[in-house]
């Protein structure tokens, strides 16, 4: 195993019982192909055989990253519900604060940098990540289309730059990654 993963609780609760309540809901450990932030640990061996933390994203998809050379390093990511992590985070202020128009620019601009970095033929991923966000988001939001094409922009300004980063990975981590995501038990 190269890095764990917690269980992460979002919201501020105001009641401990609530948390006693959720914390009883404990399942099997499981295989995964990614971790948050917010709660996670990694062997330091495991880390010194990735590049780290990406400089070149700076919000929102650094663990991908990791996750992925993880992966492509032939470790595990193994994902427990017997830690806790309450990522204090208010979803409902969020809204009102519109953080939610930051965090659509900054991941859609981190996921294509992903797949450029990573993938060795990302054209593909890349279109459909744009055309499922033109649909969902940019038609239904001036704003959310302003940063649509902010991030357009974004990537066309760092292509060249961002291509020094360029690793792909072999197919078969691909592979493991979705198949990763099939193991993951069902919770009643």
């Amino acid at each position: 195993m190269g890095v764990i993963t917690f269980r992460e609780i979002r919201g501020v609760f105001t009641h401990e019982e609530l948390l006693i309540k959720i914390k009883e809901n404990v399942f099997p450990d499981y295989k995964c192909n990614d971790f948050v932030g917010c709660g996670f640990a990694i062997r330091k061996e495991v880390y010194l055989a990735t590049n780290g933390f990406p400089v070149w994203i700076d919000i929102y998809g650094e663990e991908s990253c990791v996750s992925i050379e993880v992966l492509a390093n032939n470790s595990e990511i193994i994902h427990t519900s017997k830690i806790i992590v309450n990522h204090r985070v208010d979803n409902r202020m969020r809204n009102l604060n519109k953080h939610n128009y930051f965090r659509f620019g900054k991941q859609l601009t981190n996921t294509t940098y992903f797949y450029i970095v990573y993938f060795k033929y990302p054209i593909v991923k890349i279109l459909r990540l744009y055309w499922h966000n033109f649909r969902k988001y940019a038609v239904t939001d001036f704003r959310y289309l302003s940063k649509f094409c902010n991030s357009i922009f974004e990537v066309f300004w760092n292509f060249k730059a961002l291509l020094k980063h360029r690793k792909p990975v072999p197919n078969k981590v691909l592979e493991l990654m979705k198949k990763n995501l099939i193991e993951k038990p069902r919770v009643s």
